[in-house]
């Protein structure tokens, strides 16, 4: 799994924290209990230095609710980082511990099980614990002599209304392309929009290369910027082997064209920038498939959709 997510951010957060065994997080600041919720064994690096405290930023009383709780809590003062671990989940994005976090801002997380990321999260989380103070019953009762001099979260009467960003998961597909195939517009207008797209994206993001497809087939006609394409390119229409028939590394949909007058569609895609030299042979990609988890019969002319631990576990296993 890897996903960013904005709008449905804390309170996807909050039902895998209310579920999760073991919860470790690094949020530089908290105000509110029941977004994340802590108990013995747990973990919580946080800003709670002086400023932070009458700023309103971390609230003491929280604190006090999670050391009652029997949650370790550790202080760095200075801290901006808002990552966690639920369980075999990581998330790392923007989001504070807080009603302005919840209900005010807007967000955005990646969350994923990559065990990867994870690992690297759990040893973010420990070497900022093993550097900040502990922050125990003592501690709490110092902070919370501290005046709070502005309101930890937004007036009720605020006038203007959050920004809701609502996320569309990508689509990841595995699509077959003919080398013979004539595109039947204006190729000058497509490459043309192939180099507007290299130049809007840098050198450095990776290239940018394009196929064109027509018709009312499920990706032709519900494929978006930002899907996953995985290509496989035959020489021709109709083979009896599947000699030449090369599959491409995943490559991200920019930009979709359609000249005007046209029923096609061209597809705009970046990929790494060694992504001819990472090609596969197709009886080799039909291993990696199947390793992958993708359980159906394939053949090189196979248009289909992927799932996202399909397409996450080919990405892995590819061979570079």
């Amino acid at each position: 799994m890897l996903k960013l997510l904005s709008a449905d951010l804390w309170d996807t957060v909050a039902e895998k924290a209310v579920k999760a065994r073991r919860r470790r997080a690094a949020i530089a600041y908290v105000t509110e209990l029941r977004l994340l919720p802590l108990g013995p064994g747990d973990v919580l690096v946080v800003d709670a230095s002086d400023a932070s405290i009458a700023a309103g930023r971390t609230s003491a009383e929280v604190l006090a609710g999670y050391l009652t709780a029997g949650a370790s809590l550790f202080n760095v003062p200075n801290l901006h980082a808002k990552v966690l671990v639920l369980d075999d989940w990581a998330v790392i994005g923007s989001a504070n511990a807080s009603l302005r976090s919840a209900n005010y801002y807007v967000e955005a997380s990646v969350i994923s099980d990559r065990p990867e990321l994870i690992g690297q999260a759990e040893q973010l989380i420990d070497s900022l614990a093993a550097s900040g103070g502990v922050i125990d019953s003592e501690f709490v009762a110092r902070i919370r002599q501290i005046p709070v001099l502005i309101p930890p979260e937004p007036p009720s009467n605020r006038a203007d209304s959050p920004t809701r960003v609502q996320m569309r998961a990508p689509k990841y597909w595995l699509v077959s392309t003919r080398e013979d195939a004539l595109y039947p517009g204006d190729i000058a207008a497509v490459e043309n929009t192939m180099e507007e797209v290299q130049e809007r994206i840098g050198p450095d993001a990776g290239i940018v290369s394009w196929f064109w497809w027509g018709g009312n087939a499920p990706f032709p006609s519900t494929a978006q910027v930002g899907d996953i394409v995985i290509q496989c390119s035959r020489p021709r229409n109709k083979m009896s082997s599947s000699r030449g028939v090369v599959v491409y590394r995943h490559g991200r949909i920019e930009s979709i064209f359609q000249e005007p007058g046209q029923t096609v569609k061209t597809f705009h895609c970046v990929r790494a920038r060694d992504w001819e030299q990472t090609a596969v042979k197709w009886r080799d990609f039909a291993h990696l498939a199947k390793r992958a988890g993708v359980k159906r019969k394939l053949t090189y002319a196979s248009n289909i959709k992927l799932t996202e631990k399909q397409s996450g576990a080919l990405f892995e296993i590819w061979p570079t």
